[in-house]
């Protein structure tokens, strides 16, 4: 396990942040690209880059990430500043398709609680991450459907604008149907899977016989048994039925891409019924259970990445969650309290290090190269 602490705005987060950019291709944080730059270099550096290099296989795997961002006069008064991202391996550039899956990665943050109390919007894109992490089938078949919706939509406000005709959707309804069959067959058996590591992992850190399951419910329908004949079917008939409302509204209404995904604890919504205690609990289970996930599937331990987490669980739930984490070999915390690892520390069961002003210190005096 490594630690690393400081005060805050000190660039600890930006650390463990460059890591998971390097696992997922986006940033867990910013809306924007150019927000990954420092604001203050913009206009002198025009770009951020993030290298790494991996031992994966037995095989060094060389990463490179640059953003670049550029500004440009619109007028007098202003302004437009744009970004553009750059991925090589081992110096060839590639897309995000293929960076994702060399670095596996598992973070954790305070604003996890959102995947709980949020909308139904941040636990499709937690399942989607987690996903995409393991199967680039996956990731290709969700953009393709992504951009599938997107054109949909455009005809679907074209139909209620009278600008073109029904029969424009047929092909678009085909690709929908198809993609969204596929998608949400995988984010079902994916989540049987997860929830099998869940609960032996929630009944450890709870210390009492709750159940806690993930439940996937779709956006129209769903006929029984559940394979992909009867969710395909049951799509098809969604965007035959109510036709005429999508074409009211404007856009698909029935897909994966407004389907709900539901945390359940003793059989009840978590979201509506539990408390601020147990939320912690049942997002720290479900972060282990997407570490155990990832490491069945690819067969290697992904890097747990934990940004001031500690501050928010009480003296139980810490010597908890630090002896799962032994169980891992690469660790990677920081905080702003070093005193809560003080006995690790001094135990040598963990390493510690000093981040100011975004600089990586050794026993606070000597740097090293990031």
């Amino acid at each position: 396990m490594h630690l690393f602490y400081g005060e805050n705005g000190q660039g600890k987060s930006n650390l463990l942040e460059a890591i998971y950019l390097l696992s997922i291709g986006k940033s867990i944080r910013a809306t924007t690209e150019k927000e990954l730059v420092n604001h203050s270099d913009t206009l002198n550096q025009s770009y951020g880059q993030i290298q790494a290099t991996l031992n994966k296989n037995n095989q060094e795997i060389f990463l490179q990430i640059t953003i670049n961002v550029s500004n440009s006069r619109i007028n007098d008064l202003k302004n437009r500043t744009t970004s553009k991202k750059h991925i090589s391996i081992n110096h060839i550039q590639k897309s995000i398709t293929d960076l994702i899956g060399n670095v596996n990665a598992v973070l954790f943050t305070i604003n996890d609680l959102n995947i709980i109390d949020g909308s139904h919007i941040s636990r499709r894109k937690y399942l989607d991450i987690l996903i995409s992490q393991t199967n680039q089938d996956y990731f290709k078949t969700l953009q393709k459907y992504n951009y599938i919706v997107s054109n949909r939509n455009k005809i679907l406000k074209k139909i209620r604008n009278s600008s073109t005709s029904t029969r424009e959707l047929s092909f678009w309804n085909k690709e929908l149907v198809l993609l969204g069959t596929f998608i949400t067959k995988f984010r079902i058996d994916v989540l049987g899977k997860i929830t099998q590591h869940l609960n032996p992992i929630q009944k450890m850190l709870s210390n009492s016989l709750e159940n806690i399951a993930l439940k996937y419910v779709t956006s129209y329908e769903q006929i029984e048994p559940l394979n992909e004949q009867s969710i395909e079917k049951a799509i098809q008939k969604a965007i035959s039925d109510k036709q005429n409302n999508e074409i009211k509204y404007g856009f698909s209404l029935f897909g994966p891409h407004r389907d709900q995904i539901k945390i359940l604890l003793n059989g009840m919504d978590l979201k509506n019924y539990g408390s601020r205690g147990q939320f912690r609990t049942a997002i720290l289970s479900i972060k282990f259970a997407e570490a155990e996930y990832i490491k069945t599937q690819i067969g290697t331990e992904p890097i747990i990445l934990l940004d001031d987490v500690m501050s928010e669980l009480d003296t139980k739930r810490r010597l908890l969650l630090i002896s799962m984490l032994d169980q891992y070999k690469q660790v990677l915390i920081t905080t702003t309290e070093k005193k809560i690892f003080e006995s690790l520390i001094q135990g040598n069961k963990i390493n510690s290090f000093h981040i100011k002003a975004g600089t990586i210190l050794k026993n606070d005096t000597n740097k090293l190269t990031i």
